[in-house]
């Protein structure tokens, strides 16, 4: 009975890893490699045009105080005392190599160093990280597990045109690293489908229209009231249709199902690139359509071609087949994990009084004592990957609206655009979140002040640049949650900073810390200190 039981293991096991390792189309893979080049490829211009205002030594963050919050930050390849053209330089580099990637040249080379990059970039401005950041540093990640570069070479197309194209359509390589590549993409979809649930906001049909009143919305201002029942239904066919979207990577070959789903999926996708300030990660998304579909593509081949598809096999690489396995297993405990840690970003809501004291011990910091610990393996190889997306809505959703004045002797005062002083991109609202209280990570509560005063610095630096002189500015701001009762009803603005010009240096007279306990006066982000609100 033992030998039989352990045959029948064996057995098992075998058929097992047949199935998962069994050869798998080259050429839809290869299809998402030159979609994630080219993705890639932008998002490091992207890089590069907000260079001078994100990674720089003169832009909006003081990274070398974010060091000293983040200690875990400084494993990276940057370091303080580069200048914004050695940043721009690197990113410019990294586009290059994103599309020699797309191009099939040196692949595994080309994304090994896109991902040092992307690591690294993350990693200087922790303090805007986001979506965008995380699937692009993901996507370019499984370009060093998937079996790439088999098929759609440039060089190859050059030399014979038919000859390639034939060559490509029977090409086959193993399937186990792309079977983990889908589990891995299950993930992202059943987690962040799943833990909208949880959320009373998704649950009641008003957290979509949350969502596009917020900064991270392109238009915040177009939606009213009498979009709330189309925006209600949108938010209600997400909770239904997001976790059902893997659905598509097990059913079998042009079922139904599966093509049903892939119009919602593009739907889901092109909906939120068309109103949220996160494109990159939902083009990356879209992308991996050519995995999802590599059977129903490579049909289409067969028949146009008139070739055998499956003509050839290849070995798995030792690297790819394990290092897939292995990253997909501590990803899915790292997800499961999340579920071990409530209020993960904890209770900081735009319309409570929380201090920097109780914020401190409110939030989990990264490799806190209430953080998830599978995140420590991933982290280490340069992933930073939470999948709990958009879940934050109850606690943080939030609408800032600003008040700039400018006060001069050669004229009175005057209104001048806000987004001179603080701008709309996506980094620059997550930036803005750090001063209004409504953060998304943790900072030690003897920080906090001393990197709000330096972010206050820092924009009003960047207006200084570009409008020098004596002129006073007064910011006022006026921060509110919301919801359908108030997404047209902001609080009176508050004064929250001033500061002047002093050639293009920005001198701060005043800053608003806290909602009820201290001002700042300043001469210089390095150079303050704190008094009483009925000092000033």
């Amino acid at each position: 009975m033992a030998v039989t039981r352990t045959a029948f293991l064996s057995r098992t096991r075998s058929e097992i890893s047949a199935r998962w390792h069994a050869p798998t189309p080259a050429l839809p893979i290869d299809i998402f490699r030159v979609l994630v080049g080219l993705l890639s490829a932008a998002y490091f211009l992207r890089l590069f045009l907000d260079a001078a205002d994100i990674s720089g030594p003169d832009g909006l963050i003081d990274h070398e105080l974010t060091s000293q919050i983040f200690w875990y930050t400084r494993f990276g390849f940057f370091r303080p005392g580069m200048s914004t053209a050695e940043f721009q330089a690197i990113f410019a580099c990294a586009s290059l190599a994103s599309l020699a990637l797309a191009a099939g040249w040196r692949s595994k080379l080309m994304a090994a160093f896109m991902f040092v990059v992307a690591v690294s970039a993350y990693r200087w401005n922790f303090l805007v990280i986001y979506v965008d950041d995380g699937i692009m540093h993901l996507a370019i990640f499984w370009m060093l597990l998937l079996p790439i570069g088999r098929t759609l070479v440039l060089g190859e197309w050059l030399r014979d045109r038919n000859a390639a194209v034939d060559r490509w359509s029977g090409a086959m390589v193993p399937g186990g690293p792309v079977r983990a590549f889908l589990v891995s993409l299950t993930l992202v979809y059943v987690v962040a489908g799943m833990w909208k649930w949880t959320s009373p906001m998704w649950r009641s049909g008003t957290a979509l229209y949350a969502v596009l009143q917020t900064p991270i919305a392109w238009t915040p201002e177009l939606w009213k009231p009498s979009h709330f029942p189309f925006i209600s239904a949108a938010d209600y066919m997400t909770l239904i249709l997001e976790p059902l979207f893997p659905l598509m990577f097990i059913l079998r070959t042009n079922h139904k199902l599966k093509w049903a789903l892939l119009p919602a999926m593009i739907g889901f996708h092109v909906g939120i690139i068309a109103t949220m300030k996160v494109p990159f990660a939902n083009v990356a998304c879209l992308a991996a359509i050519a995995i999802i579909f590599r059977n129903e593509i490579m049909l289409i081949v067969q028949r146009k071609r008139q070739v055998a598809v499956y003509a050839t096999t290849t070995r798995a690489s030792g690297f790819c087949a394990v290092g897939s396995v292995a990253f997909v297993t501590v990803l899915t405990l790292a997800m499961m994990g999340e579920a071990a840690v409530p209020a993960w970003r904890g209770s900081n809501r735009a319309d409570e009084r929380v201090t920097a004291r109780t914020r401190s011990t409110a939030h989990a910091g990264f490799l806190g004592t209430q953080h998830n610990p599978f995140y420590v393996p991933l982290y280490a190889i340069g992933i930073a990957q939470s999948y709990r997306l958009f879940d934050w809505i109850d606690d943080r959703n939030f609408g800032v609206r600003y008040d700039i004045t400018m006060s001069s002797p050669a004229s009175g005062p005057r209104h001048i655009d806000p987004e001179s002083v603080f701008p709309s991109s996506i980094r620059g609202v997550l930036l803005q979140t750090y001063i209004h209280d409504v953060t998304w990570g943790s900072i030690p509560r003897d920080r906090a002040d001393e990197l709000k005063m330096a972010l206050y610095s820092r924009f009003a630096d960047r207006y200084c640049k570009g409008y020098p002189g004596t002129a006073e500015i007064a910011v006022s701001s006026a921060v509110s949650r919301v919801s359908l009762a108030t997404a047209e009803r902001f609080p009176a603005p508050t004064p929250l900073m001033s500061f002047r010009c002093a050639e293009r240096r920005a001198q701060v007279t005043f800053a608003r810390l806290g909602h009820d306990r201290v001002f700042a006066t300043a001469a210089t982000g390095a150079d303050w200190r704190l008094i009483p609100v009925n000092g000033r």
